[in-house]
């Protein structure tokens, strides 16, 4: 199929606090929606190249992912992560706080 690998590597980059450039393939652009990256049509070669142009001409966007990405990656620290689904189950199963 055209389905080629996992978001995983886009998750490190957001850990990271880096930005990227990446195909619409699986979940890729979701992972990517939230201002920390660029997202292409998987396969299409000149819409990479122009992300990547563009990049070139603007090097400040990559700054501006990276700043994104870093808040994303202090959002979804797995303390947090815990703690969300903790306080999810507690309601799920109708205790209250």
């Amino acid at each position: 199929g055209k389905l080629r690998g996992t978001s995983g590597a886009l998750s490190w980059a957001t850990a990271c606090g880096r930005g990227v450039i990446t195909s619409d393939a699986r979940s890729f652009a979701e992972e990517v929606s939230h201002g920390n990256g660029e997202i292409y049509p998987q396969g299409n070669v000149p819409a990479l190249t122009s992300a990547l142009s563009r990049l070139c001409e603007q090097p400040q966007i990559a700054q501006t992912w990276a700043d994104r990405a870093s808040t994303l990656g202090r959002e979804r620290v797995w303390s947090l992560t815990a703690e969300r689904f903790h306080t999810l189950f507690q309601q799920a199963c109708g205790v209250r706080r």
